[in-house]
């Protein structure tokens, strides 16, 4: 199995370990934030491409946050026809791909593509398991502290932490990727991150709604 040579490209590994998974590239979209190819192990011109034109099966899978998949990234289809023809001017291998949104509590970060082979149902299960952890770590990549959330108000502090609470046992998750996740909330919202967290520990949200 091909390894990641790069931290970043680490993220990939993962998705190695799947069965007929032979490349994977991780890219972020939605949130408001720049489009990128966050990380690959293979060919990442096929993604680069769906960024630049703004069509493929990456940007489907975001917009439906279902997964997608293709017989052959190089056969021409109609719902992508930019794409379609920059494709045909890359020489690109002829081999299936697979794309799956990267979500969390209902917030799409971005996308992961895996080609290969055809996958069984069981390997996309796996790619779908996959998804969401990837996602948390691509929240963190993106979402940084902020003058907002530094605040010196005890209070401020205080719902921040109960808030945090409230999603570490929603989602079962790490009181560190409960944060991450109540951040990547407020950011998705255009709040500072107290009056999000104020909005759940109050009960006047519905985030806490998309738990498993």
């Amino acid at each position: 199995m091909v390894r990641a040579s790069s931290p970043t490209a680490a993220l990939c590994d993962p998705y190695l370990a799947i069965d007929h998974v032979e490349e994977v590239v991780i890219v972020m979209m939605g949130m408001s934030l720049p489009s990128a190819v966050v990380a690959s192990v293979g060919d990442p011109r096929f993604a680069s491409l769906e960024l630049d034109l703004g069509e493929g099966p990456g940007w489907e899978a975001v917009r439906s946050g279902q997964a997608l998949a293709v017989a052959d990234r190089t056969t021409r289809d109609e719902r992508w026809p930019a794409l379609s023809a920059a494709v045909a001017h890359l020489r690109l291998a002829s081999a299936p791909l697979t794309a799956a949104p990267l979500s969390l509590a209902g917030i799409t970060v971005g996308a992961v593509e895996v080609t290969g082979g055809p996958l069984t149902p069981a390997e996309a299960g796996a790619l779908h398991d996959l998804s969401a952890s990837t996602a948390l770590l691509l929240m963190a990549l993106a979402v940084h502290d902020s003058a907002l959330e530094r605040s010196e108000n005890p209070y401020s502090r205080r719902v921040v932490h109960q808030a945090t609470g409230m999603v570490l046992r929603a989602f079962r998750l790490s009181s560190q990727d409960a944060l991450v996740l109540l951040r990547a909330h407020a950011f998705t919202q255009g709040k500072p991150l107290v009056d999000v967290a104020t909005d759940i520990v109050e009960r006047r949200s519905t985030f806490l709604s998309a738990s498993p």
